[in-house]
């Protein structure tokens, strides 16, 4: 997948994800909506970056939840981590997607659309679950879904003493402060290999992006529902952390 085709795909949603996963064309990034260069070499850093954020993933026999877990190296290294540590790890996508995930041993893998196939599941597992990972996947929950709703749904299955973690958001107003630094600056210009100003994007009513607003809407809203909420940044050995940041929300 070239970068002038992913440029066409306006948005990416749960059906659209499935055609990526089935075609034989696309890497295993690519089939989760990446630039090969975005993401090869990085699946131990964001790896360690996650960990990093939620410890009691090094405990043994935690039990880990990826929500949207898609294919690929990443999910590989996230399986071998929890065998290691003995950790039970259960991965919930579409069918499309769990079944291009390619691991050795015996994950439970749960096929369907988060939060709406699944209201016997996360009844079944209310406080069940240490930690939740939702990985580059929320700004297409805000496209197409109800995000108050995912968030509570899998809230409701944390443990006390759980994390949620909300990784990889890519949020707007971060995105121009840094395209309006002299280091940002420099950033567009190497990439684009000009000497052109990048371009400052505004908001509207009809976008479904987040920016500064959403994000601390969604940190003071459960703060107010009694749990802690933090704003983190990404390891800079990720290429998307000057635009990209991580919500952490800890079941008290």
């Amino acid at each position: 997948m070239s970068e002038e085709i992913l440029k066409k795909i306006e948005f990416l949603d749960f059906n659209k994800f499935k055609t990526l996963a089935n075609d034989s064309n696309l890497s295993v990034n690519e089939k989760i909506g990446f630039l090969n260069s975005d993401r090869s070499g990085l699946n131990e850093f964001i790896l360690e970056d996650i960990i990093r954020k939620n410890p009691s993933m090094n405990k043994r026999g935690s039990r880990i939840l990826d929500i949207g877990s898609g294919c690929g190296e990443l999910t590989e290294l996230l399986a071998k981590h929890c065998i290691k540590k003995k950790c039970k790890l259960m991965l919930i996508d579409s069918k499309e997607m769990l079944d291009q995930t390619k691991i050795d041993v015996n994950i439970d893998k749960r096929a369907g659309y988060f939060p709406n196939d699944f209201e016997e599941f996360i009844n079944k597992h209310t406080n069940f679950w240490d930690v939740i990972i939702v990985y580059s996947v929320f700004h297409y929950v805000l496209i197409e879904g109800d995000i108050y709703k995912f968030i509570e749904s899998a809230l409701t299955m944390l443990r006390s003493g759980g994390t949620l973690m909300i990784g990889d958001i890519p949020n707007l107003s971060k995105r121009n402060r840094f395209f309006q630094s002299d280091q940002g600056l420099k950033y567009h210009q190497e990439y684009s290999k000009d000497k052109s100003k990048p371009e400052m994007k505004g908001m509207s009513l009809q976008d479904r992006r987040f920016d500064d607003g959403l994000v601390f809407s969604i940190l003071m809203r459960y703060r107010n529902l009694g749990y802690e909420t933090y704003l983190l940044p990404q390891s800079e050995k990720l290429s998307m952390s000057n635009r990209r940041e991580d919500i952490l929300i800890k079941k008290l």
